[in-house]
């Protein structure tokens, strides 16, 4: 899938990937792994800060339901182990808090927001459905009229969103 279109030559930071194995608090249920929040997901991305900002990447049995579902959520996960590798953005994907660090958030997304990390991936998610044709992508991608609103309202313009938004946006591909 990725080999026509230069997965070789595309550095995503991308160091391990593997399939139905679980770790950092995570757990599995089903063909699904569940978050430390005891929500379903499809995959989930492990950042290495010892090995040059390279991520792992974990893969569900779920993620396999078709090559469709399984492009769409590589593209997802690879857009987080792509914007690991730019230790200059951190500031823009991380608030300093009394506590620690959190995710820093888009304005008007909701509460507790969506997170810019997630913004921008979620346009590369709006690519890969528009390169393939999709319309909807049940289960696996909310492309409701709401969503596309909030989508359009008040991340498509975001300054941060657009930062982070082009340092992945190679990564859509089309699924032959």
């Amino acid at each position: 899938m990725h080999k026509e279109t230069g997965w070789d030559q595309i550095d995503t930071g991308a160091k391990q990937f593997y399939v139905d194995h679980v770790s950092d608090g995570y757990t599995k249920r089903g063909d699904f792994y569940i978050n430390p929040k005891g929500e379903e997901v499809f995959a989930y991305t492990r950042r290495n800060f010892w090995d040059r900002n390279t991520s792992s990447l974990s893969f569900s049995k779920a993620a396999f339901g078709s090559k469709t579902k399984l492009g769409f959520i590589m593209a997802h996960d690879l857009g987080h182990s792509t914007l690991n590798l730019y230790p200059s953005l951190l500031n823009l994907r991380y608030d300093k808090t009394t506590t620690g660090y959190e995710s820093s958030r888009i304005p008007g997304t909701g509460s507790p927001g969506i997170s810019v990390d997630h913004a921008a991936i979620w346009g590369l998610e709006n690519d890969f459905m528009i390169k393939n044709g999709l319309k909807s992508l049940p289960g696996v991608f909310d492309n409701s009229i709401r969503m596309q609103g909030i989508f359009n309202t008040y991340i498509l313009n975001n300054v941060t969103y657009k930062q982070l938004y082009e340092k992945i946006k190679h990564l859509s591909v089309k699924i032959k």
